[in-house]
C-alpha cells in the first residue's frame, strides 16, 4: 500500500498541489524534495513537481533517464534498464529524470474495462482535499513545510540542511495515532 501524499505550492494563505502515490512519509519524500530544490533550484522543481506533471507515481531525485536504454525486466530494481520495462508499455507513466514517476493525462482503462483519465491539468488537490493523502509537503520560498493530513505543520526545514529530521515528524505522528 502507498504512502500517499500531496507536493504542493504555496497559494495566498494557504496551498495547492499534486497527487502522489508512492513513498509520502517524511524520511524519504522530505530528503527527495530538499535533494531536486538544492539541484535545480525552487522555481524549477516547483515548475516540474507542480505545474509539467499532474500527478506523480513516486518521487526520487536519482531516476535516471530511459532514452535509448534497452529494457531489461531483470535488471536491478531502480536501474534504468530495470525503469525502462516497467514503463515502455505504460502511456499513462512518464519516466522524468531526476525527479520521478509522473502521470501522464493519457486516458486509459481501469480494471472494470472503463476509461478514465489518471490526472488532469485542472485537478489541484488543496486542505479540503480527499484523496486519503497522509502527507502533505508544500514547497515554500523559505523552505519545505510538512503537514499530516489533519493540517498539523511539523514546521519547515531549510532546503540546504543535511541534518533536517524528517523522521522525527513520522514519530510524532505515530504518538498521536496511538
Amino acid at each position: 500500500m502507498g504512502t500517499r501524499s500531496i507536493i504542493a505550492i504555496p497559494d495566498n494563505d494557504t496551498y495547492k498541489g499534486r497527487y502522489c502515490h508512492w513513498d509520502g512519509y517524511p524520511s524519504h519524500m522530505g530528503h527527495a524534495l530538499c535533494a531536486i530544490v538544492n539541484r535545480d533550484g525552487i522555481a524549477y522543481a516547483r515548475q516540474i513537481l507542480t505545474a509539467d506533471t499532474y500527478g506523480w507515481s513516486t518521487i526520487s531525485a536519482s531516476t535516471p533517464s530511459i532514452l535509448g536504454v534497452t529494457p531489461d525486466p531483470d535488471a536491478p530494481y531502480g536501474s534504468a534498464e530495470r525503469l525502462a520495462a516497467d514503463y515502455e508499455l505504460e502511456d499513462r507513466f512518464a519516466v522524468i529524470t531526476g525527479y520521478g514517476i509522473g502521470y501522464t493525462d493519457t486516458e486509459t482503462v481501469g480494471l472494470d474495462g472503463q476509461p478514465y483519465q489518471q490526472t488532469a491539468e485542472s485537478e489541484w488537490y488543496g486542505p479540503d482535499a480527499d484523496c486519503w493523502q497522509e502527507w502533505i509537503y508544500v514547497l515554500r520560498d523559505e523552505g519545505l513545510e510538512v503537514l499530516d493530513a489533519s493540517g498539523f505543520s511539523y514546521g519547515v526545514f531549510a532546503y540546504d540542511d543535511p541534518h533536517a529530521d524528517f523522521a522525527a515528524c513520522e514519530d510524532r505522528n505515530d504518538e498521536e495515532v496511538a
